[in-house]
């Protein structure tokens, strides 16, 4: 999932380059994006409470806001670098799977299952004249 945060710049007791290597070195955020001073793009599995409560155990006072960002539909004013990681998170990528091939047809099997469903079933013209092949 992808979401913003974006935390408060004012508060001088906390130093941004430590927050900064706080957010982008994580083993939980799988790629992050960071344009605008206050503020972050990232791709993670936590939910917003887990990384607010990681924000909050490291800088207990830090005013912040992290919220689950839908990127299908932007806009503004960025660097080429910024557009160019949003248009990669919002590629549809289709992945495909080889379609399984059709086992070739065996008519000994065929003719033995059709016999074994017939020999199940009230006589029938078919299972007449599977009977007298089987013989």
């Amino acid at each position: 999932m992808n979401y913003i945060i974006i935390f408060d710049t004012t508060q001088l007791q906390y130093n941004i380059n430590d927050i900064h290597r706080f957010i982008t070195t994580s083993s939980k955020i799988s790629d992050w994006c960071h344009y605008l001073s206050s503020m972050y793009i990232v791709t993670t599995d936590m939910t917003a409470k887990e990384m607010s409560d990681s924000f909050v155990s490291n800088y207990p006072s830090l005013r912040h806001f992290i919220t689950r960002v839908d990127l299908s539909d932007y806009n503004g004013i960025l660097n080429n670098n910024a557009w160019n990681w949003l248009k990669r998170k919002t590629q549809i990528v289709f992945g495909t799977k080889p379609v399984p091939q059709p086992r070739p047809l065996n008519f000994d099997d065929l003719l033995k299952r059709t016999i074994a469903f017939s020999d199940n079933r009230p006589e029938s013209p078919i299972s007449s004249l599977l009977k007298s092949i089987r013989k």
